[in-house]
């Protein structure tokens, strides 16, 4: 939807609907089933030059791609694989290169990109796009994700543009009777309607509705409803007091997003409503601010339990979560699945984890001799406003 209306639509402060999101399960889990629901959708639409790559390879591949259409909505697998590779301190320029483009095009969504300038015009012009609209889709197991946080993603804000979703169930049951392959009718026309705009507003003319790059364009402003303006003002209030909270902090990049965002997902609302004359409504700053909250939160609290800044650390927590994970477990079985350890480390682990009052250390009586059984704190999931980050 992101996608779509971009370039027609904006909010009354001038944000787009360019949102980048990332969906994460295990292996099996139907990561792939949403990004084939899009593409059919999207070609029963006609719309397929909204559809950019599912790779990314370069970034002079991702500049000529907005350049053909500068709406255009990438949907990656692998995703954790690939943050790993660009954000390596050992990736390709070019692959790098891409992450860099990637963070300034999330900025330039309501004026033009300009490109880097070099040295040989004639072969390597400047890239010049009008408000380019590009949307992001990438999926991922969890362990290259967690992963490829580990260098500082987090702190420099690059991955605060995100919205992370974790699935609470990697393996659902099965949907034994599921729908027809086909989109339904109503969410074709629906589509349809938003990549025309509203009925009547001018976009700049005919080389802006035909959505050339090097156009300008005067998108509709969306406005708000009654309560509208006072929904938002308090999330704006609530950023702010997040980020005075959390100061010293990486959470702070992730709350400096928190507006932003919101903002943009009720605008994205009320244009799936009614893209003939949309209007963002009191109700959807609530249910855009609650769903960034749950994002945020589910990013806090999980970098928190996986994403470490050293060695020592990573094993702490791998340990640790073996133990979540678990509930509780005996000490045999810790001492199993902990082979990845020495000796020496894993008692220093097992001892670190129970002062720090992380694990608790138990003996339940058995037939034979006590069984020493680890287990896990309950810790509470940070939420966004209520949870310090660590």
């Amino acid at each position: 939807m992101g996608t779509i209306a971009g370039r027609r639509y904006r909010t009354p402060t001038d944000l787009r609907s360019n949102v980048y999101a990332i969906g994460i399960a295990d292996s099996g889990g139907g990561k792939d089933h949403a990004r084939r629901c899009v593409k059919r959708a999207i070609y029963a639409a006609g719309l397929d030059r909204y559809l950019g790559g599912e790779d990314l390879a370069s970034s002079a591949g991702l500049l000529t791609s907005l350049q053909r259409h500068p709406a255009r909505l990438f949907q990656v697998d692998e995703f954790g694989q690939f943050l790993k590779l660009v954000l390596s301190q050992r990736a390709p320029a070019h692959k790098a290169a891409i992450w860099s483009e990637l963070t300034k095009l999330y900025t330039s969504a309501a004026e033009p990109y300009i490109g880097a300038e070099y040295a040989d015009q004639k072969a390597r012009p400047r890239v010049t796009i009008e408000q380019p609209c590009a949307c992001i889709w990438g999926v991922t197991v969890p362990g290259p994700f967690w992963a490829a946080l580990e260098g500082g993603a987090l702190a420099d804000g690059s991955i605060a543009r995100f919205l992370v979703f974790l699935t609470d169930d990697d393996y659902p049951e099965r949907n034994e009777v599921p729908a027809p392959m086909d989109p339904p009718p109503a969410l074709v026309s629906a589509l349809q309607a938003i990549a025309r705009g509203v009925p009547g507003h001018s976009h700049g003319g005919n080389i802006a509705d035909a959505m050339e790059s090097s156009a300008p364009i005067h998108a509709y402003t969306v406005p708000l409803g009654p309560g509208a303006e006072a929904a938002m003002a308090r999330v704006r209030r609530e950023a702010t007091d997040l980020l005075r909270s959390h100061r010293g902090t990486y959470a702070t990049a992730l709350f400096g997003r928190y507006a932003e965002n919101t903002a943009k997902l009720a605008m994205i609302a009320a244009i799936s409503r009614d893209p003939a004359r949309p209007v963002t409504e009191a109700e959807d700053i609530t249910w855009a601010a609650a769903l960034v909250e749950h994002c945020i939160g589910t990013l806090l609290r999980e970098a928190d339990r996986r994403v470490a800044d050293n060695d020592t650390e990573a094993k702490h927590k791998r340990v640790l979560e073996i133990i979540r994970s678990a509930g509780e477990i005996s000490r045999n079985a810790l001492v199993r699945k902990t082979q990845f350890l020495s000796k020496r480390e894993r008692e220093e682990i097992f001892d670190a984890l129970v002062e720090g009052e992380l694990v608790t250390r138990s003996m339940k009586p058995t037939g034979t001799k006590p069984t020493m059984l680890f287990i896990a704190r309950g810790a509470p999931e940070a939420t966004a406003g209520k949870e310090a980050a660590p």
